[in-house]
């Protein structure tokens, strides 16, 4: 994927993935339902959402892959930018 997003005429760059705090969702019961923000706090690890949390949830068969789905969409419209760690030298696997 990464060498041919390379060949592309324009930059490539690395995003540290979004992170949120479960507990913040349940201010946004309208977005999804409040259903989603109960899950969102049941699948959560350490009061903490991020790509690798719900990706896990859903191979793990902790809810039906379409209700984790909307789960996804709650830390993608309320989630942040991940803190920079040390530069990476290599893409993430």
């Amino acid at each position: 994927m990464e060498a041919a997003a390379r060949r592309l005429p324009c930059p490539v760059e690395w995003h540290p993935g979004f992170t949120v705090e479960a507990e913040l969702l349940r201010a946004h019961p309208e977005f999804r339902g409040p259903e989603y923000v109960a899950l969102a706090l049941e699948v959560a690890e350490r009061g903490r959402l991020d790509p690798r949390i719900v990706g896990d949830a859903v191979r793990a068969g902790r809810a039906h892959p379409q209700d984790l789905k909307k789960v996804w969409h709650y830390l993608a419209r309320y989630g942040a930018p991940r803190a920079p760690r040390a530069p990476r030298l290599t893409p993430p696997r």
